[in-house]
């Protein structure tokens, strides 16, 4: 016989120990662009952002933050955050290390996303035209925005190479449809910002563009000089009979063919 005591059992309610779900670790990537107009920069970085990703795009949620406030001339920096798409939920909220300070870098469901941005699509696309009239009243000098061009090339090849294209068109789109508002003035917002990302990349390098006008899907321009502002494209331009004032003309641009 065994002289070795017999073990107690011990109750279930020992082992119901709460585990502590580990904290997110986000994957955070600093990114420069060239001198360049602020939607140029916000592109570049966009592009580099997902090229450079460490998994597919697929398996990650992604947020991009500028670095400092745009300013003419000086190159654009921005921080590129990954979490694992799974970890998001309905909200997700992580801490990260940007610029030598801590910051909060807030990550979004699709159903969330319309909640918060629908508000708040109005004032987005206000300082959107705003900076634009910024940008375009001061100019940029034209071996700047040749550069500039380069690098969104160079870049645009990258991404392709990488067969990142395709699924940054369906992230877009898919990004469109929930924060879209329904309707703006009988456009939705994704008429309105795709009109001015046409726009920055149609501006004749030696354009001065005074205003810029945007109403139920119409673009209208104000520039000085009897030359046309944009360079040629597949968009009919027409001058107005009279100049606005002495020496400024407006200048209407045809929707555009998809619409």
């Amino acid at each position: 016989m065994s002289n070795a005591s017999a073990v107690p059992a011990l109750p279930d309610d020992d082992f119901d120990i709460p585990i502590e779900k580990p904290a997110v670790q986000p994957h955070v990537r600093l990114i420069t662009t060239l001198a360049a107009l602020p939607w140029d920069q916000a592109k570049a970085a966009s592009l580099e952002a997902r090229s450079g990703a460490p998994l597919p795009l697929d398996q990650l949620a992604l947020t991009v933050k500028r670095l400092g406030p745009w300013r003419r001339g000086v190159p654009g920096r921005f921080a590129a955050v990954y979490v694992r798409r799974d970890e998001v939920g309905e909200r997700l909220e992580v801490p990260v290390h940007l610029d030598g300070a801590e910051a909060s870098v807030s990550f979004l469901s699709p159903a969330e996303q319309r909640r918060r941005y629908g508000g708040l699509m109005a004032v987005v696309i206000a300082a959107a035209a705003a900076t634009f009239m910024i940008a375009v009243g001061a100019g940029m000098a034209l071996d700047r925005r040749a550069a500039t061009e380069a690098e969104l090339q160079r870049l645009e090849q990258q991404a392709n190479t990488k067969a990142v294209q395709v699924r940054r068109g369906a992230a877009l789109a898919a990004q469109n449809r929930a924060i879209a508002i329904e309707q703006l003035d009988g456009r939705s917002v994704g008429d309105l910002l795709a009109d001015l990302d046409w726009l920055s990349a149609a501006k004749a390098p030696d354009a001065r563009v005074r205003a810029v006008h945007w109403d139920h899907g119409y673009l209208a321009l104000e520039a000085k000089g009897d030359a046309s502002p944009l360079l040629p494209s597949n968009r009919e331009v027409r001058r107005a009979e009279r100049p606005v004032e002495q020496g400024v003309w407006l200048w209407g641009v045809e929707e555009a063919d998809d619409r």
